[in-house]
């Protein structure tokens, strides 16, 4: 009797099939990991918007509504311009940047997932939309919110 070596058909094709199943239930949750660690790319933006913001308070008597290369204080939020923002990417450019609602009080910055890009598809759990991240400032609070401007489901812990 001669003795095979070696694998079968059907050996390969298990094996086949288990690595796909692994990769099909590995892949999205490797993507989900990589979509929340690009949040620090936005957050990293907005608090460096934050800070920009607080100094640029210190000259004028409201926070500016603009994000320019140069900082103008105008007459009123709206004619004023926060310097140092040639360009609205965050440092990574996943985000664009910029600001709403600005007062003497307060301001919203915004960092909104680029079109196109991986973390347009930025679903916390598939449950709800962390595209859109702001950080909220009103009357000396800071907070950092999703889209909808109410929760904090984004930010992990």
């Amino acid at each position: 009797m001669k003795k095979h070596s070696g694998f079968t058909l059907i050996e390969l094709m298990i094996v086949v099939a288990i690595i796909g199943i692994l990769a099909a239930i590995a892949l999205p949750n490797y993507q989900d990991y990589v979509r929340k660690s690009r949040r620090a790319d936005a957050y990293s933006a907005l608090s460096k918007i934050q800070h920009d913001m607080e100094r640029f308070r210190l000259n004028c008597p409201f926070y500016p509504q603009n994000l320019g290369s140069s900082n103008t204080c105008g007459a009123n939020s709206g004619a004023s311009t926060l310097g140092g923002y040639s360009s609205t990417s965050s440092p990574d450019g996943y985000y664009t940047l910029s600001l709403s609602s600005s007062s003497s009080t307060g301001y919203s910055a915004n960092a909104t997932a680029v079109s196109g890009r991986s973390q347009a598809a930025d679903k916390k759990t598939g449950q709800f939309d962390c595209t859109t991240l702001r950080l909220v400032v009103s009357a000396g609070d800071a907070r950092f919110k999703d889209q909808d401007g109410s929760s904090e489901r984004c930010r992990s812990k």
